[in-house]
């Protein structure tokens, strides 16, 4: 029995679409497998290499991006990410420990009772921010962000 026929009409592949058109066509092999397991319609053997050979495709076009990116100069390294977020990360903790007193250095006509004002307001707003750093890990979107400072 001949495998139903997929639509490739609409897999136009400009720059970058590689890799999704490539797991299009994987998801259909695959659901015409899976008919042809459950017995309505298609050979399993043809159905298999096609499959596979959709993976093997897919798996291509996923380097190819990759090269693509690496050439560009487009593709950073995980040790350069983690270099730079724990220099960021350093420069933040020294800089949030200096707050308080640039603030107050700032804005040196501010009477006792008004420093004491406003270095209680800035310590409010570092706790917010703090309960965003302890909970970074589960945050997954700005709006996460947004509600927990909310709260």
């Amino acid at each position: 029995m001949e495998p139903g026929a997929v639509d490739l009409g609409g897999l136009v592949v400009a720059e970058g679409d590689e890799v999704r058109q490539a797991e299009r066509l994987v998801q259909a092999a695959y659901g015409l497998l899976v008919e042809a397991y459950a017995g309505r319609g298609g050979e399993v053997d043809l159905l298999q290499r096609r499959w596979e050979k959709a993976q093997d495709a897919l798996r291509k076009a996923k380097i190819q991006q990759e090269e693509l990116l690496k050439r560009r100069r487009e593709l950073i390294s995980r040790a350069a990410v983690q270099r730079d977020h724990d220099t960021a990360c350093e420069l933040l903790r020294q800089m949030r420990g200096s707050m308080v007193r640039q603030i107050l250095e700032l804005c040196p006509l501010l009477d006792p009772p008004a420093r004491a004002q406003v270095t209680s307001a800035i310590e409010s707003v570092r706790e917010k921010e703090e309960r965003v750093f302890r909970n970074l890990d589960s945050m997954k979107q700005p709006s996460d962000v947004l509600q927990l400072l909310a709260s």
